[in-house]
């Protein structure tokens, strides 16, 4: 019996060791790797997050947000995706969009537009509200030559 409970144990452990994690959806991990808060002279504040996909060996994808807060709550999110190559000498952005949510009524984007140059993917966007004319976002995300984001 000693001998069946060790051999289950280590075929256990042995397929263990194989495992890889994936998400319950299918879908890559997305983790936060930063976020900070910037209040702003009228009374609102940012919160500025940066979320990472798992990167492969050579390619990270991430996406920097912009959470316009009021005293009401979230009024919207402005966001660049960027996907960049890396290899320990060099990066480079390979891909860039843009998108946003508004949350709060009166709340609208008269623009919104993305691209990439170098190892920086952008997005520039503006945002109108019957209180404030124009509020202009440009979330930049940035890949070092080691994958990492900011």
């Amino acid at each position: 019996m000693k001998k069946i409970t060790t051999l289950l144990f280590v075929l256990i452990l042995a397929f263990s060791i194989f495992a890889i994690p994936v998400s319950a959806n299918g879908m890559p991990e997305v983790s936060v790797i930063s976020s900070r808060i910037i209040y702003l002279n009228n009374g609102s504040y940012i919160i500025e997050t940066i979320r990472v996909s798992e990167p492969t060996r050579s390619t990270v994808s991430g996406t920097k947000e912009i959470a316009y807060n009021t005293s009401s709550g979230t009024a919207w999110v402005y966001r660049v995706h960027g996907t960049f190559f890396y290899n320990g000498s060099t990066s480079y952005a390979t891909a860039a969009s843009a998108s946003y949510t508004i949350y709060q009524s009166g709340w609208t984007c008269t623009s919104s537009s993305s691209g990439y140059s170098g190892a920086t993917a952008y997005a520039n966007g503006i945002f109108r509200s019957p209180t404030i004319s124009n509020y202009s976002a440009g979330p930049k995300l940035t890949c070092s030559v080691n994958g990492s984001l900011s």
